[in-house]
C-alpha cells in the first residue's frame, strides 16, 4: 500500500509553524483514508500519511483548513 509507506516532509515538524501546530492539536486517534470517507481510525502518527486527516477533535472547530 503506498500511502503506509509515504512519509511527511520534515517541514511538517518545523517548531513554530502553523502546520506544526495544526499537527500537534489533531486527536490522538484521527480519521483518516486515502479517500473522502475517511473511515479507518489511526494513531495520530499514521494518519499523516493519508491524504485525508481529521485535524479537529471531536466536537471542536480549532483549524479551517482551505486547499487553493
Amino acid at each position: 500500500m503506498a500511502s503506509s509507506t509515504h512519509l511527511p516532509p520534515a517541514r511538517f515538524f518545523e517548531d513554530g509553524t502553523a502546520l506544526n501546530r495544526l499537527l500537534l492539536e489533531a486527536p490522538y486517534m484521527a480519521r483518516c483514508s486515502d479517500d473522502k470517507t475517511a473511515t479507518r481510525v489511526r494513531p495520530r502518527e499514521y494518519a499523516l500519511r493519508y491524504p485525508y486527516m481529521q485535524v479537529n477533535r471531536p466536537g471542536m472547530v480549532s483549524w479551517l483548513v482551505f486547499d487553493l
